[in-house]
């Protein structure tokens, strides 16, 4: 069986932009499950002032089972985890006439 300590092992040979970090930890409340991490220090998009951004992916241990490659399986949940948050800053991000075309975040304009 796949362990936590696995898991972070392999995360440390990751890198990505700068200012971000992709880790595991315990998920909270079930523990056949871990969460995948991605922490980004980004601009705001109303100041200049970086915000600490997290994008948060629950994984069942039992989804390495029947897996071919332990490493494989790992680089798709991160490769999946980072479309996800990237594809949420573009959409925060994108302008057409200073307006925001897909606002991920209605409730706070």
């Amino acid at each position: 069986m796949i362990t936590l300590e696995q898991i972070q092992k392999e995360l440390l040979r990751y890198k990505y932009k700068p200012n971000t970090t992709i880790t595991a930890r315990s998920h909270y409340s079930w523990d056949q499950s871990f969460e995948l991490v991605i922490t980004a220090y980004v601009p705001d998009i109303k100041s200049s002032v970086d915000s600490k951004l997290h994008s948060v992916e629950v994984i069942r241990y039992e989804d390495f089972f029947n897996a071919k490659s332990f490493e494989d399986r790992l680089l798709s949940y991160v490769q999946n985890l980072i479309h996800r948050f990237e594809y949420h800053e573009f959409k925060e991000w994108f302008q057409y006439d200073s307006e925001c075309v897909y606002n991920p975040h209605p409730e706070l304009s």
